[in-house]
């Protein structure tokens, strides 16, 4: 079975393999109430990724579990978009275990599924929010660009 996660979420795992599992079927990080954990087999990051201080791109991995993935009715596969562009306007969903707080020396993780309601918004419109935050030189073609409800972010873990 298959994962995709952003790439920049892996760099320093891959020098430490094994490191990595999947949660599914549970809501909460460690897979209690009804979820399993799956360990990774292997990670693939886009071979053209690139981070640095003025551009972030690719920035798509692939991850490989050792074993098949049991569904049921509360692990269900979730089909990718086909199209070649988002557009403008379409409402999604974030999900992850990011960052929640950020502490005095080390951010707080959730412990619990996140969520958050987003809507596309063009590049330009994107550019134009962010033009005084230092990474706005990382909006390109290949951005998905949304807007969330103020106080919100995916940004952070």
């Amino acid at each position: 079975m298959k994962f995709i996660q952003a790439a920049h979420c892996f760099i320093d795992v891959l020098l430490q393999p094994g490191l990595t599992s999947v949660t599914v079927g549970s809501s909460f990080r460690d897979g209690r109430l009804g979820g399993r954990r799956y360990r990774a087999l292997r990670t693939f990051i886009h071979p053209n990724y690139l981070l640095n201080d003025t551009v972030l791109v690719n920035d798509v991995a692939v991850i490989r579990t050792f074993s098949e993935i049991e569904f049921n009715r509360r692990v269900q596969p979730i089909q990718l978009y086909q199209g070649s562009e988002i557009l403008v306007g379409t409402h999604g969903i974030f999900t992850g275990w990011g960052f929640i707080e950020q502490g005095r020396f080390l951010p707080t993780f959730a412990d619990r599924l996140q969520k958050m309601n987003v809507t596309t918004i063009s590049r330009e419109e994107c550019y134009d929010k962010l033009s005084h935050h230092p990474r706005a030189q990382w909006i390109n073609e290949q951005n998905v660009c949304v807007l969330s409800l103020h106080g919100t972010s995916a940004c952070g873990g």
